[in-house]
């Protein structure tokens, strides 16, 4: 079972999960599907995972999305130990396998891990996909599936993508790309573009950034209306700035100065926060103050006397871009964050992958209040675990995957909070 989870982490320069829509409606009824629901029954445990989840899919979980009717997708290699086959299951929200959703309808189509792969809930029951995928032996890096499971090859954007980072859905509906020299109609700047609520090429809404260098890793739209983006990446070509995070005015695209500059270490830049590694997720504050995780353990300030501080994978940035100090400086890690998931009280909800110290065996799964204090109650208690990804369910419920414990477990779990 971890072989494809430890080869697929390897082959990443960094994973990123996409967010997907939420919803506060009622769960729909499952009749006709041949699934039966587990028995709602009251929790017995401590709140760290829901027993009312099934816990029928075993295996590896690389990506995951939830619908607006809390059905889950979830994609990896799934079945017993040591026979695991790549498959896309299609969850109720309680957990059970929707049986009307069957990928192996259609054999037509292989995947082509270790890739990033990322997936959102489409309308009419659709999912859109991006990674490496084979479609009639032609390279695709997006793919549709219907609501039955089969692909849909009516689906042809007219875009030619060589890499995506992430799918990330936005206000609306529209679905923002992220990428690394990603192609658009022709643009090869176009490292950001959106498509339309059923994944198709939007050509009037785009980012583009004209330099080779750019790699961009998340998005988030404030609820002042303001976009977020983290990565690296330049502005203009020829620009030696080089920016870890931005805030953009959402009408135009154009930077906002007033946020402070938070620049890449590799930027020639003056007079900027400089962040030595990555933000790979942000994640916006009830005040407006966005955390920030990602591969960092420092930040250089220009013009103070003890100009380096201290903050290992998370940190929180000021509306103005400065570093809040009032954040709780945490230990180090010696895994990679890979999850990073905001509460409707604030909380926090962190992901690693394997490769933790003895002492930090518990760690791949933390609950942080909104000072980034560090829960010591909540522990998942399965050692060996490596988390590939969190996404919201619903306000108080988050759906955790992965590869958890070293027998052949559960793929994912459901965190009630």
């Amino acid at each position: 079972m971890k072989k494809h989870f430890l080869s697929f982490i390897a082959g990443l320069f960094v994973l990123v999960i996409a967010s997907c829509g939420k919803s506060d409606t009622a769960e729909p009824s499952t009749a006709g599907t041949g699934t039966v629901e587990p028995t709602p029954t009251n929790p017995t445990n401590s709140g760290i995972t829901d027993p009312v989840f099934s816990k029928e899919v075993t295996g590896s979980a690389f990506a995951a999305c939830v619908d607006d009717n809390k059905n889950i997708f979830v994609l990896g290699y799934f079945g017993p130990q040591y026979q695991t086959k790549f498959k896309i299951y299609k969850l109720t929200p309680n957990g059970a396998i929707d049986k009307s959703f069957d990928i192996d309808k259609d054999k037509t189509w292989s995947d082509n891990l270790p890739s990033r792969i990322s997936m959102i809930a489409l309308p009419q029951g659709k999912i859109l996909i991006s990674g490496s995928f084979k479609v009639d032996g032609v390279s695709k890096f997006l793919i549709r599936l219907n609501a039955d499971g089969s692909i849909d090859k009516s689906y042809t954007p007219t875009t030619r993508i060589t890499s995506v980072n992430t799918l990330v859905k936005l206000t609306g509906g529209r679905i923002a790309v992220l990428g690394r020299n990603t192609f658009a109609n022709g643009f090869g700047e176009a490292h950001f573009f959106s498509l339309n609520e059923l994944g198709e090429y939007d050509r009037n809404n785009g980012f583009r950034i004209q330099d080779d260098n750019t790699v961009l890793l998340d998005l988030i739209e404030s609820k002042s209306g303001k976009i977020y983006l983290s990565g690296f990446f330049r502005l203009s070509a020829g620009k030696s700035t080089t920016y870890s995070i931005a805030r953009f005015n959402p009408a135009d695209l154009t930077i906002d100065e007033s946020f402070a500059q938070v620049q890449d270490y590799r930027s020639l830049g003056q007079n900027a926060i400089e962040l030595n590694g990555s933000i790979i997720k942000m994640v916006e504050q009830s005040d407006g103050k966005i955390i920030i995780g990602g591969s960092f353990d420092k930040f250089y300030i220009p013009n103070t006397r003890d100009n380096i501080t201290n903050y290992h994978q998370v940190a929180r940035l000021n509306t103005d871009g400065s570093i809040d100090a009032t954040f709780k400086n945490n230990n180090n890690y010696t895994s990679d964050l890979s999850a990073l998931v905001g509460t409707s009280s604030d909380q926090l909800l962190l992901g690693r992958h394997l490769s933790l110290t003895a002492s930090q065996g518990e760690r791949y799964l933390e609950l942080l209040d909104k000072n980034g204090n560090i829960s010591p109650t909540f522990k998942l208690g399965m050692e060996g675990t490596s988390i590939a990804g969190i996404v919201r369910q619903d306000n108080n419920n988050f759906i955790v995957f992965g590869a958890f414990g070293y027998d052949n477990n559960p793929a994912l779990y459901r965190v009630k909070l």
